[in-house]
């Protein structure tokens, strides 16, 4: 789910994660306004909104299962969902249907995605979130797709690990607000990770760019991408939304436009930026909500 720039902005500051959903009353009126703005944000209408949502819900037979405390019964959680909708209760609808049927279609990703379950993928710093926002409000997403070694690290692996991270950012309510910019390091990219990313990796991609998952992809830059990289490219394409095309920005080794959007100080040393790459928060984040992934893929996988 993809969309453009806003005008709305801030300073660029350190926000430790929050994974608890709650606090939402504390927010600055700024975020309130950057609501209204991208999703069509009521606070008038939402409580019927809500309301609506359940009903549609309790009235289909395959979420019955997802009907827990925690899951489909937590107000919450279903905000996540209709932020995602942009407060359509039938587009929120239709995010949740997609989100739940990956663990019918791709279940070899899907049963994997448990934090403590991936020790290995952690320790090779593949991806993070900065605990920094970007000044459009947006966590970032860094992926090092060309450090990634198919040899050692599974793609159902990688996958799941980047699973586990999005899924932790659907908790924040800035995240579902704001939204994401992802960047993709592709140095080293090679026919190896060609040979190992096919239809079925191409398709689950493009799903959470399109629908499938609750949180909006504002921006996509990819970075230092060799030649190879658009054989890749030309295979994810049909699969792509014009959203999602519209959101893609291709860099290459030139990163000036890409530091006026995503400046340096946001961003590990291996890409113009300050730091040495951390994955450390993100990762301790998405262990506290173990549970969570528990009975989430737990259910999921029994669809």
């Amino acid at each position: 789910m993809a969309d453009s720039v806003t005008n709305i902005t801030w300073d660029i500051a350190e926000d430790p994660f929050n994974t608890t959903n709650v606090g939402e009353e504390g927010l600055d009126k700024k975020w309130f306004e950057l609501a209204e703005l991208l999703l069509g944000e009521d606070r008038k209408a939402r409580e019927q909104k809500i309301s609506d949502f359940k009903s549609l819900l309790y009235a289909d037979p395959k979420m019955s299962k997802f009907i827990t405390p925690n899951l489909l019964e937590s107000e919450a959680y279903l905000i996540i969902y209709l932020r995602a909708g942009a407060w359509d209760v039938t587009q929120a609808l239709a995010v949740l249907n997609g989100f739940y049927s990956l663990g019918l279609n791709y279940k070899p990703y899907v049963e994997m995605s448990i934090p403590s379950k991936l020790g290995h993928v952690w320790r090779e710093k593949l991806n993070t979130v900065c605990e920094k926002r970007d000044r459009f409000g947006r966590r970032v997403l860094i992926l090092r797709l060309g450090k990634w070694d198919p040899d050692t690290i599974p793609v159902e692996q990688f996958f799941a690990s980047t699973f586990v991270l999005l899924e932790m950012l659907t908790k924040e309510v800035k995240t579902q607000i704001a939204g994401l910019t992802v960047v993709i390091d592709v140095q080293g990219f090679s026919f190896k990770h060609i040979r190992n990313l096919g239809i079925n990796e191409v398709r689950l991609a493009s799903a959470f760019l399109h629908g499938s998952f609750p949180l909006w992809v504002r921006r996509i830059h990819v970075v230092y991408q060799p030649r190879i990289y658009g054989i890749l490219m030309n295979l994810a394409k049909p699969f792509l939304s014009e959203n999602a095309k519209d959101c893609l920005i291709l860099h290459g080794s030139d990163l000036s436009s890409f530091h006026q959007e995503v400046p340096p100080e946001l961003l590990p040393a291996d890409i113009g930026g300050r730091e040495p790459f951390e994955n450390t928060a993100a990762v301790e984040a998405a262990k506290d909500m173990e549970e969570h992934f528990q009975e989430l893929i737990g259910l999921t996988l029994t669809l």
